[in-house]
């Protein structure tokens, strides 16, 4: 199992969300909108991995001092774990937004998120993340990552994130 990030990043009213849309990548995440992250390198905690991957698909630079982890969810595909997700959160960025080869950012609306382009299961645990209610959970995907079979989100006590 891989161990993955996204940081949901918020702008200073909290009524906007960076979003991107991912121009490549693995099958099953191409074309989707998605927040800043990715997996794990050795030797990388996940918070250093949400600020490397935030500076280099977005440009911009998010400090670990506002960056609170808010939610964590295990995927899986046939029923076997694929990656252990964590969700980070902040409202605090500085830098200019720029366009990479792999993602192209943009400002959301939170109200409105577009689930439509987005992952089916981010429905379930996103409207938490932007309201800061710690969660933890598992998501069942069947063959692919739009065919999703079950999803178990739980409110949790932010200290017991491992």
């Amino acid at each position: 199992m891989h161990e993955a990030t996204v940081v949901l990043i918020l702008n200073s009213l909290g009524d906007r969300f960076l979003g991107g849309y991912q121009l490549r990548g693995p099958s099953g995440f191409k074309g989707r909108i998605m927040l800043p992250g990715g997996k794990v390198q050795r030797g990388q905690t996940p918070l250093t991995c949400a600020l490397t991957e935030t500076f280099d698909e977005t440009g911009l630079s998010i400090d670990a001092r506002y960056t609170t982890k808010v939610g964590e969810f295990t995927s899986y595909l046939f029923d076997m774990p694929q990656y252990k997700v964590h969700v980070f959160r902040t409202l605090r960025f500085e830098g200019a937004l720029c366009k990479t080869a792999e993602f192209s950012p943009d400002w959301y609306s939170v109200l409105r998120p577009p689930y439509d382009r987005m992952f089916p299961s981010d429905v379930f645990w996103f409207s938490a993340a932007v309201t800061d209610i710690p969660f933890a959970g598992d998501i069942y995907f069947n063959a692919t990552y739009d065919d999703l079979k079950n999803v178990y989100i739980r409110r949790v006590v932010r200290s017991s994130f491992s």
